[in-house]
């Protein structure tokens, strides 16, 4: 049997993927970079299949929550590869999203 820990594991990298296929889209479209958009896609696909199987051992309640920490990837992310604007707010947006998900796993 898979363990929580293992589920909770999974989800996290596939919030991560998330976050970085919505950098390669940003990028591809931007640029028109066809090689970038479907890379973003593959890693969605990715994403979609670690998710389903997540699914179908743990509950959706516990393990959906945690595809929220995707929010935080991608602001890391357009920071440091788009030199996007981090502003406070957006930060105490992430600590909020951290202590929310945090929550639902007790």
């Amino acid at each position: 049997m898979i363990t929580s820990y293992t589920l909770t594991f999974i989800v996290f990298v596939c919030a991560c993927l998330g976050s970085l296929a919505q950098l390669f889209l940003k990028q591809g479209v931007t640029h028109l970079h066809i090689i970038k958009i479907f890379s973003g896609v593959a890693l969605y696909g990715v994403a979609f299949i670690g998710f389903t199987i997540a699914l179908r051992f743990g509950e959706l309640s516990k393990l959906y929550p945690i595809i929220a920490f995707s929010y935080i990837g991608v602001l890391i992310l357009s920071a440091i590869y788009l030199n996007e604007s981090v502003t406070l707010i957006n930060y105490i947006g992430a600590v909020v999203i951290v202590l929310g998900v945090t929550l639902t796993q007790l």
